[in-house]
């Protein structure tokens, strides 16, 4: 089984871009491409598949309550000035998760062609409180403007979810 989280959702837009574009939009965007790609026999759910709020907690208890074998939370990142590159992060005491996550990033620095911004832990809740390797993939930033312009290109919103689904299989397979 596997979970997918699309960061934000409702209330909470996320990071906005100087054009109006939202977090929240691109990422569940990406996170139903990325449902529709991985197969079928994995077992695929989402913690939200509409523009709903959905609490930290509840987005890890979904997951273990499923029993998933990995949790994927898809944001994109944001910063008050210009920005680039991806970074992926882990839960620290998470070998299996950096695992995971160093997966997701080496696919997507070599299929975005992006500044690596490295596997990094963190305490995020979704990750602290998941009982399986759970990772935090931070795409490009939407708050520089030539990212939030790509992020309105279905053909980027398209490769970005290949690429999460390419790393998840390389983790699977590895």
């Amino acid at each position: 089984m596997i979970v997918i989280d699309p960061g934000h959702g409702g209330k909470d837009p996320g990071a906005v871009g100087q054009e109006g574009l939202t977090e929240k939009e691109v990422v569940l965007d990406i996170s139903l491409r990325l449902q529709a790609l991985l197969d079928p026999a994995y077992g695929v759910e989402l913690t939200r598949e509409d523009d709903t709020f959905v609490r930290l907690a509840e987005r890890a208890e979904k997951a273990n309550d499923k029993k998933a074998d990995i949790f994927v939370s898809v944001h994109t990142n944001g910063f008050h000035t210009a920005a680039y590159g991806v970074e992926t992060f882990h839960f620290r005491d998470s070998e299996e998760g950096a695992e995971l996550a160093t997966c997701l990033q080496e696919a997507l620095i070599e299929g975005l062609q992006e500044t690596d911004r490295g596997v990094k832990s963190a305490r995020f809740t979704v990750l602290r409180r998941t009982k399986m390797p759970a990772v935090l993939v931070e795409l490009p930033f939407i708050t520089t403007p030539e990212y939030e312009e790509m992020y309105r290109d279905p053909e980027m919103l398209r490769l970005c979810a290949e690429l999460i689904a390419d790393g998840i299989y390389h983790y699977f397979e590895g």
